[in-house]
């Protein structure tokens, strides 16, 4: 019972929209800049890096940032750019072979 305590989305520090911004980051770096010569684990960092750095400042100019939740954003930002990379990115090649833009 104590797993399942623990597995709720407060407790594993998660920021959703910085998942989701990592996430969709990986699928636009590889619609958007294909013709850049960089690995695309090297651009999915960049462009994460960048689309959640905004989403901060939003945050920030919104007067609605916390720096306790300082943490959170980072192990999202880890989380999910490893999940893309070593998860999402295979599970989609393997399910839509033929789909090569995709991921």
């Amino acid at each position: 019972m104590e797993l399942i305590n623990y597995m709720q989305w407060d407790k594993l520090h998660l920021d959703g929209v910085i998942v989701l911004l990592v996430i969709c980051a990986g699928f636009w770096q590889k619609k958007y800049l294909a013709s850049i010569k960089l690995l695309d684990a090297w651009k999915t960092l960049l462009v994460s890096f960048v689309f959640s750095l905004v989403y901060v400042l939003l945050l920030v100019a919104s007067k609605k940032f916390k720096v306790e939740k300082l943490v959170d954003y980072f192990i999202s930002f880890g989380v999910s750019t490893s999940l893309y990379d070593l998860l999402l990115k295979p599970l989609i090649k393997k399910f839509f072979p033929n789909e090569n833009n995709l991921v």
